[in-house]
């Protein structure tokens, strides 16, 4: 701490100040500018649930003073802001007040209450005027938990003058709880039931998420601002804050289900729980799931909607009296390698145990795999001795935050890639020689890296042979640790990568969701891409073609998610423009990697990048089709930053090293790029 302090005194003067006080401002009017352009106008629409409708011929209820009408009735939903009645009047000027207060039938308790002004309801037959007026109370405290409640209206006509001419709005027939009828001058002739609407989904989760959000934004724009001007923290001590705010700022912009894939995903770590918890599945093609789980997963959607994310803050705190009831959701595993879910699996467990509802479950699976993707790429940032400022560009872009902080199979092959580089560089600058400690670590990531996603990541693991000879304390070590690390490496493929070997070469069916949707396909198959080399080349040139600035984007950027959430193409560019800053060499910066190492890491993407391509074009691609099918540009990004230091060389030099306007300069981008999104979900639902 007084070291801390002592930083501060060094580091504090009246440009810091000024710095933060501009930096303050413009984020505070920026503020403004979101709130008055994207928050304000999602506030102003409502949805409307009718638990009594009415019927064909709108049959009207004529009012009169001292009237009064009880109404019973089945709320359907689960959330409701507001209760009301269907008035209609024919005449021209009314004097009157009416009452209107909603019951719980069960215990009685007075739910919502209020008074209408007959005098604002005029003559409704003019073409001017609608034709419905809405006498509406809202409900302040039980705004969810509704659903299947029973209710009741107590509507009483406190005055209404005998020029008055007013109507409820009701139903002759039909298969409702017929309304008692106190009064009245005369009684229908019918049972009659009196139209009830109801109000949900107000856009309250946007007011929230901006309160929270712009929170989150100020802290990590702020935090990173005095880290870097005060504190002088190192990179990966600045990421875990940076890094934790703009996650949560992502979970909440992208529900749990609108990431590529993701229900499937939940599906697959739900499956893994339950037979760690000891829960044995169906015989069908189903996982049993809680019946409050059950309910999260029916509500997820891989479009959401407004309904989506207004369920999302009604439910996330909300506690359920029945937890442990047990139902089969329709759905099967998504992947055989348990491993790419760890961090899930345990977060949707300790949900499941601890009691928390569906929702808080779902999220908690979710905050479980943040708090694996800061542990690693804190580890990454720690360990690489070069590039530190182009590897907190990358783990900060927006396609890598999305995948991290998801379900997705493709997060901890992308976290652990990161970390690989990191080891393999820290060996390859050390100045001392290679350590027993270097090879565990190593060995066992790559086992893990060469066990996911069909082995197409291994050519990085291999670079480990880049290390040189000098490294090691004698020949007899330089054999030995290159063939443990072989063997390692190699194991980790066979166990996971052969079966799917075997089902892309036809000696196996599938056995899993996906690998049955990827047969339905009728893909090519390596017969076909061996066999045809005319059509395998028009095909990949096509591709490229048509695909390569999609891929390039992808990598870092945006769309996002299944509602493709688009994201600017300059920002995308800006990222990788901050990236290439961050490895370029210093003036006096000595060359630990040479120039031949550089190539081969060259060829290394080169081989898994033409291996990504190719286990989408047998698995993924129709017969027929002029393109490649199913390749997206977050493959590509456990390459991006070897291939942006192959680059790396004498050619271009900077003066003097700028890493912290680097990482600056991208948390504001991040800034600007997360509005971006905001503005995207509102145009795409």
């Amino acid at each position: 701490m007084k070291k801390l302090f002592q930083k501060v005194k060094e580091n504090l003067n009246l440009k810091v100040i000024i710095g933060f006080v501009i930096m303050t401002v413009i984020f505070m009017v920026g503020r403004s500018v979101v709130y008055v352009n994207e928050i304000e106008p999602r506030m102003s629409d409502v949805y409307t649930e009718d638990a009594i409708a009415a019927d064909k011929n709108k049959t009207l209820l004529p009012l009169c003073e001292g009237e009064t009408i009880i109404q019973n009735f089945v709320y359907p939903k689960d959330q409701m802001m507001a209760v009301g009645l269907e008035l209609y009047s024919d005449a021209y000027k009314n004097k009157g007040e009416f009452s209107l207060k909603i019951y719980d039938n069960a215990t009685n308790e007075l739910l919502a209450e209020g008074t209408f002004d007959a005098a604002s309801l005029t003559d409704m037959r003019a073409e001017a005027i609608d034709d419905i007026a809405y006498f509406n109370v809202s409900i302040p405290d039980q705004v969810y938990g509704n659903e299947k409640r029973y209710m009741r209206a107590e509507f009483t006509v406190n005055s209404l003058s005998e020029k008055s001419s007013v109507y409820l709005y009701a139903n002759a027939k039909g298969g409702y709880e017929a309304a008692v009828i106190t009064g009245a001058e005369e009684e229908p002739e019918a049972a009659t039931s009196i139209v009830v609407r109801a109000y949900c989904y107000h856009y309250g989760y946007w007011i929230t998420f901006y309160k929270i959000g712009s929170l989150l934004v100020y802290i990590m724009v702020a935090g990173t601002y005095l880290a870097l001007a005060l504190f002088r923290l190192k990179p990966q001590n600045m990421f875990l804050f940076a890094g934790a705010c703009m996650a949560t700022c992502y979970s909440l912009l992208l529900l749990p289900g609108a990431v590529p894939d993701e229900p499937q995903h939940i599906a697959t770590a739900y499956y893994y729980s339950n037979k760690l918890m000891g829960v044995e599945e169906p015989d069908d093609a189903s996982i049993y799931m809680r019946a409050t789980d059950y309910e999260a997963m029916t509500q997820l959607q891989m479009t959401p909607g407004m309904k989506e994310y207004d369920y999302i803050m009604w439910h996330i705190f909300r506690s359920d009296d029945q937890p442990g009831i047990m139902q089969a959701y329709d759905a099967t595993k998504g992947s055989d390698n348990w491993v790419l879910y760890i961090p899930t699996i345990l977060g949707l467990t300790l949900g499941r145990l601890i009691g928390f509802n569906g929702i808080t479950t779902i999220y908690l699976g979710r905050g479980f795999a943040v708090l694996c993707y800061l542990f690693f790429v804190y580890w990454a940032l720690k360990r690489i001795p070069v590039g530190k400022a182009a590897m907190f560009v990358l783990v900060m872009s927006p396609m890598m935050v999305q995948q991290c902080c998801s379900y997705s199979y493709d997060a901890l092959p992308i976290e652990l890639s990161i970390v690989f580089v990191a080891e393999l560089f820290a060996v390859l600058y050390e100045k001392s020689k290679i350590k027993r400690r270097d090879l565990i670590v190593m060995a066992v990531l790559a086992f893990f890296i060469a066990s996911c996603k069909g082995g197409i990541y291994i050519p990085e693991c291999l670079l480990f042979f880049l290390i040189p000879k000098e490294k090691f304390e004698d020949e007899k070590q330089c054999r030995c640790y290159r063939e443990i690390f072989f063997v390692v490496t190699l194991l980790g493929f066979l166990i996971n990568a052969v079966p799917y070997l075997a089902l892309v070469l036809g000696f196996t069916e599938a056995t899993t969701e996906l690998q049955q949707y990827s047969e339905s396909l009728n893909c090519y198959t390596v017969k076909d891409v061996l066999l045809n080399p005319g059509n395998t080349i028009y095909v990949l040139v096509t591709t490229f073609l048509q695909y390569t600035d999609f891929y390039i984007e992808t990598s870092v950027s945006g769309p996002l998610g299944w509602l493709n959430i688009a994201i600017s193409p300059a920002w995308a560019y800006s990222i990788l423009l901050l990236m290439f800053f961050g490895v370029t060499c210093v003036k006096g910066e000595p060359e630990y990697i040479t120039k031949k190492q550089r190539r081969w890491m060259a060829f290394a993407l080169l081989v898994s990048f033409a291996m990504i391509v190719a286990s989408m074009f047998v698995s993924w691609t129709p017969y027929g089709n002029t393109t490649v099918s199913g390749i997206q540009g977050r493959y590509f990004i456990p390459l991006v930053f070897y291939l942006f230091f192959v680059f790396r060389g004498k050619f271009i030099k900077i003066d003097h090293n700028i890493d912290n306007t680097i990482m600056f300069l991208d948390v504001a981008l991040n800034v600007i790029i997360m509005s971006n999104i905001l503005s995207s979900i509102q145009t795409v639902m």
